[in-house]
């Protein structure tokens, strides 16, 4: 009996592990307050990422509690994000744009092996709605108790984008005359889209129906990741064939036309990069660079080496380095930041701004500090301080003033 205790409690305490990380609350450079939760052992770029919208009168507090309860079929190991809208708990048209730059901001911080939208009564609503408007930021949409308001735009981001639509057929809240009119819209517009009734159902949440959604648009993303794969994998060994054919032109397009690196490629990928990143052709080391910069932190010991005073390749480099999002990449555009020309640095503090908040305000306040003490009079120092602004929403000019504000915002 005691044995039988001792594996039950350890089952809990396993369990509960996984949610060990309290959520973090945190405001967007916008001002949107939103909440985090990662994961037990949290790895930059190894997790998905969920978007969850609240209802009417409701807040990313009562959100994250709902949906990290008991009964939630979330996934354990994902990062969660809950954002509040900005009034009244009911998301309008003004917390468009600063939920999208959220979105982009957290997808720069953690990386995520892919991003779905969902939201409940309201936030169904505008689940369909920040979907289709904004579809590059996500990989699918699963839309609760709410519908379209507005019509379906027509193109190919829409159209990629598969939204699994869930719906009480008891709910007299928001009727289900909703969702009807909204999947028969996405279907005439060529949207994959399925729709699920749940028989019974009030103005809730059915987790089963959300599990079974979850795993419906898992499944194609896995079948286009499987593709996508294969088509790279093919793409990889014919640049490697026209590198050591010494067929420069069409290495470049070759290149070029690797858009979306897999994880599995990305080591190969940036060893091939790392080759030709300092190439005679300007034009095969400018298109080497950039796609070191689709590898991901594989991507910048290939760049690293690029001396920063050459202004020609610097500039591409740095792009190529916010690009890959990784830690490392940083401490390279700090050593812009501090020792490269003005035109350098002012892109690398452009650059460091893309990579959010979290990895780039302590380069910044270091590049900052740094350039009030030996470049006083650099044009860096306005671009340092426009960076931290667009990443903080605050209006300092001062490296102390940084440094003070974040000391006494910590996690902001």
């Amino acid at each position: 009996m005691m044995a039988a205790m001792r594996t039950i409690a350890a089952l809990l305490l396993g369990s509960l592990a996984l949610f060990a990380a309290p959520p973090e609350k945190k405001t967007s450079a916008k001002g949107m307050s939103y909440l985090v939760r990662l994961p037990d052992r949290y790895a930059k770029g190894q997790h998905a990422l969920f978007v969850v919208l609240h209802g009417a009168g409701g807040s990313g507090d009562n959100m994250m509690q709902w949906i990290t309860g008991a009964q939630s079929t979330f996934p354990k190991e994902a990062v969660l994000v809950t954002p509040t809208a900005q009034k009244d708990g009911a998301w309008d048209t003004p917390d468009m744009e600063p939920l999208a730059e959220l979105v982009k901001a957290v997808k720069v911080e953690y990386a995520p092996t892919r991003t779905t939208l969902t939201g409940f009564s309201r936030g169904g609503y505008w689940t369909f709605h920040l979907g289709l408007t904004h579809a590059g930021l996500f990989d699918a949409a699963i839309p609760c108790a709410g519908g379209l308001p507005g019509a379906v735009p027509d193109n190919e981001d829409v159209r990629r984008l598969p939204f699994y639509v869930i719906h009480g057929e008891a709910d007299d809240v928001v009727p289900i005359t909703e969702s009807e009119r909204s999947v028969k819209a996405l279907e005439a517009a060529k949207v994959t889209v399925k729709f699920e009734r749940v028989p019974g159902l009030k103005h809730t949440m059915d987790w089963a129906a959300f599990k079974r959604g979850l795993d419906w648009t898992n499944g194609i993303l896995d079948e286009r990741q499987k593709a996508l794969d294969e088509e790279v994998g093919k793409k990889i060994a014919e640049l490697e064939k026209l590198l050591k054919a010494e067929s420069w032109e069409a290495a470049t397009e070759a290149f070029v036309a690797i858009e979306r690196v897999p994880a599995r490629f990305a080591p190969k990928l940036a060893a091939l990069a790392k080759s030709q990143v300092l190439a005679k052709d300007e034009i095969l080391a400018f298109a080497a660079i950039a796609a070191a910069g689709r590898c991901g932190a594989d991507g910048v010991a290939a760049l690293k080496g690029i001396p920063g005073t050459n202004e020609k390749l610097a500039i591409p480099v740095a792009v190529a380095l916010a690009a890959t999002g990784s830690p490392a990449a940083c401490e390279i555009l700090l050593g812009y930041l501090k020792t490269k020309s003005d035109r350098v640095a002012t892109t690398a503090a452009e650059c460091l701004c893309k990579m959010g908040r979290d990895l780039a305000v302590g380069p910044l306040v270091a590049g900052l500090s740094n350039a009030e003490s030996l470049l006083p009079t650099s044009p860096r120092r306005t671009a340092i301080n426009d960076a931290l602004k667009t990443l903080t929403g605050q209006s300092f000019t001062k490296a102390s003033e940084w440094k003070k504000w974040l000391a006494e915002n910590p996690g902001k």
